[in-house]
């Protein structure tokens, strides 16, 4: 596995055992190599919550900030769908 995403072994323990954060080109390779989806990879839950935080830090609001939301969960089936069409 450490091969397929290009690190050494050691990071790739590291990241196993959560000493590091997987990147995003590591979790796009991921889904490349096995042909699914990176949602499939990422729980919803840890995406949900990586979103939340981006858009706390950018809106005041909470009614924006379920508008802002909304649409970057649009934004990620679409840029999904896309990749699909790529591989």
């Amino acid at each position: 596995m450490a091969k397929d995403l290009n690190i050494s072994k050691t990071a790739y323990s590291r990241m196993e055992n959560g000493h590091i954060e997987i990147t995003l080109s590591k979790i796009e390779a991921l889904a490349h190599k096995y042909n699914i989806a990176i949602s499939d990879i990422v729980p919803a839950t840890k995406t949900d919550n990586t979103i939340k935080e981006v858009i706390n830090s950018i809106c005041s609001d909470s009614r924006d900030m379920l508008i802002t939301l909304e649409l970057l969960r649009k934004l990620i089936k679409v840029l999904e769908v896309q990749l699909e069409s790529e591989l």
